[in-house]
């Protein structure tokens, strides 16, 4: 055995800077309750809590835009149950 010492890195790091901080996910809820402005829409996938603008644009089908960019087609429920929550219109809410 040599008496030769391990580096802590495979290569030297001092021209690329220091260190970036970790990247921070912003907490959001899985569902929200369906109060208004939060709209049940659903389309090819599962039907998810939207935005609606605000003049309620709809296409020739009959489906509404989302603040999101999706559109899908409006699901009535009786009272305000719990629904899965689209996360871009969540960061739109904030």
């Amino acid at each position: 055995m040599t008496g030769h010492s391990v580096p802590d890195t495979l290569f030297d790091t001092t021209p690329f800077g220091p260190e970036r901080r970790k990247r921070r996910v912003k907490p959001r809820p899985h569902e929200v309750r369906l109060n208004k402005p939060w709209v049940l829409l659903g389309g090819h996938h599962e039907a998810r809590a939207h935005l609606l603008h605000p003049n309620g644009a709809m296409t020739k089908e009959g489906a509404l835009y989302a603040r999101c960019g999706r559109s899908g087609y409006r699901i009535d429920v009786e009272g305000h149950p719990m629904a899965l929550v689209c996360g871009a219109c969540w960061e739109l809410n904030r």
